[in-house]
């Protein structure tokens, strides 16, 4: 796994390098939001740390060049959401380019925007988030996510879900949240200590 990483790496430091010898920053206004590269070491330290490998489906929410989903691919099935017509042509290009040196895993790249896309049945949603998440993201999440939120990023984490773990990579902040379980009735709390207290009878 360590040398197909550092194949995705490669190509998408040439790619990077691509763009400052046209004199383009690699820095983008996607209409909805903004782009700028994310450090793979970086990725590839958070998706091990979370056992990303454990899990059946992951989904980058604003998955710019792609790098995240590429890497994600190397543990399980990755899919990115881009609004951005130049950068999901991008992230193909490089997936086309991965997969001929025989490195990419199952990947998917939607260019549409992730407040469209449903959130069910990814057991991972990536975001390394430019704006507050309660500008909706947050609400989205607590309707339809069934498994974990990982926000990369020391600013704008979520204000009402259930943080899991937090950790440092690299100086930055990377911390899980699920939603919250719904708080139960006092009757259906009483009547759950019953069951409990029921079930450690003596019989006699």
């Amino acid at each position: 796994m360590d040398t197909q990483f550092e194949a995705i790496k490669g190509v998408y430091s040439d790619f990077h390098r691509s763009l400052l010898k046209k004199g383009r920053l690699p820095i983008k206004d996607t209409g909805v939001g903004f782009w700028n590269p994310s450090d793979p070491d970086e990725l590839y330290s958070i998706f091990r740390r979370i056992g990303l490998g454990e899990k059946s489906a992951f989904l980058d929410l604003g998955s710019g060049d792609g790098i995240a989903v590429m890497i994600a691919s190397l543990f399980t099935k990755a899919t990115g959401i881009e609004h951005d017509p130049w950068l999901h042509e991008v992230a193909g290009d490089i997936q086309a380019k991965l997969a001929a040196k025989g490195v990419a895993g199952p990947v998917q790249f939607l260019n549409q925007d992730f407040m469209d896309h449903p959130l069910s049945g990814y057991d991972v949603v990536y975001i390394s988030p430019d704006k507050p998440l309660w500008r909706g993201v947050e609400q989205k999440v607590k309707k339809e996510l069934s498994g974990i939120l990982v926000v990369h990023g020391h600013h704008f984490h979520p204000r009402d879900l259930e943080e899991v773990r937090t950790f440092m990579v690299n100086g930055n902040r990377v911390t899980a949240y699920r939603n919250k379980e719904p708080k139960q009735s006092n009757q259906k709390q009483d009547n759950q200590k019953q069951g409990r207290s029921f079930g450690h009878q003596t019989k006699r």
